[in-house]
């Protein structure tokens, strides 16, 4: 039920702070506190509307979340797992 990225999709991943990376990256994971992302979720439906579904089972966020908006070009919205708290 994972999500996975095919093998060979993905030759590198950057991490660091967004006005230090030197690419454009394809997606951006950003950390907030819940008013934080209250404001984000807001902005993201501004102009089209709609709904933001959010979908976990409570561990590996990174193997969910990421590979999920990698593959399909939408905003996830996730709850750290234990590795990321």
């Amino acid at each position: 039920m994972i999500p996975r990225i095919p093998h060979g999709k993905i030759t590198a991943i950057v991490s660091g702070a967004l006005h230090r990376v030197d690419s454009d990256p394809d997606f951006i994971l950003i950390y907030g506190n819940s008013a934080q992302m209250l404001r984000i979720i807001q902005g993201a439906l501004w102009n089209e509307g709609g709904r933001i579904t959010v979908s976990t089972f409570g561990d590996a966020v990174c193997a969910d979340t990421i590979s999920k908006a990698f593959l399909t070009g939408e905003m996830q919205i996730a709850i750290p797992c234990l590795g990321d708290r």
